[in-house]
C-alpha cells in the first residue's frame, strides 16, 4: 500500500514538472508511475508493480518521443526564428543565467560564450531553446 501511495505522489509531482517543462517525457514517466500505483492498490506485490512500471515505461517513452516529434512543425520553427537577431536588455544576472526584458516580459536567457554581462546591457538573441533565449553581446 505504501508503494502505491509513493508512486501516486511521484506521478503527481512528475505531472506538475511536466506542466512547467513541456517536454512530454515527464508525463510518460508519470503515467508509468500511475499504472504502478494502480497495480499496487489492486494486486499488491512489489514484483507486479515493478513489471507494470517497466512495461509502461517501455510503451510510454517511445510513444512520447514519437508524439513530440510529430508535434513539431514548420510553423513553430518559423516563429522561433522570428526572435533571432532581436534586441533584449539584461535586467538581472545569476551565476549561470540572466533574466532579460523582451516583448514586454521577463525571459530566462543563457549567454553561451561565457561573456561578462552587466545589468542594463543590450544583447541580441542568437537562438531560442523552448522558452529560454540564447543571447550574445551586440556587435
Amino acid at each position: 500500500m505504501t508503494v502505491g501511495v509513493a508512486l501516486l505522489v511521484l506521478s503527481a509531482l512528475l505531472t506538475i514538472l511536466e506542466i512547467h517543462s513541456f517536454t512530454i517525457y515527464f508525463l510518460a514517466v508519470a503515467l508509468a508511475c500511475l499504472s504502478g500505483a494502480l497495480t499496487a492498490f489492486y494486486f499488491g506485490g512489489l514484483t507486479a508493480v515493478t513489471i507494470t512500471v517497466g512495461v509502461a515505461l517501455l510503451v510510454c517513452l517511445p510513444a512520447a518521443h514519437w508524439l513530440r516529434k510529430r508535434m513539431q512543425n514548420k510553423a513553430s520553427d518559423e516563429v522561433t526564428c522570428d526572435d533571432v537577431g532581436r534586441r533584449v536588455e539584461v535586467i538581472s544576472k545569476q551565476p549561470n543565467a540572466v533574466k532579460v526584458s523582451y516583448r514586454g516580459s521577463v525571459w530566462d536567457a543563457k549567454v553561451e560564450t561565457g561573456e561578462a554581462v552587466a545589468v542594463g546591457q543590450a544583447m541580441r538573441i542568437k537562438a531560442r531553446d523552448g522558452s529560454t533565449l540564447l543571447v550574445e553581446t551586440e556587435k
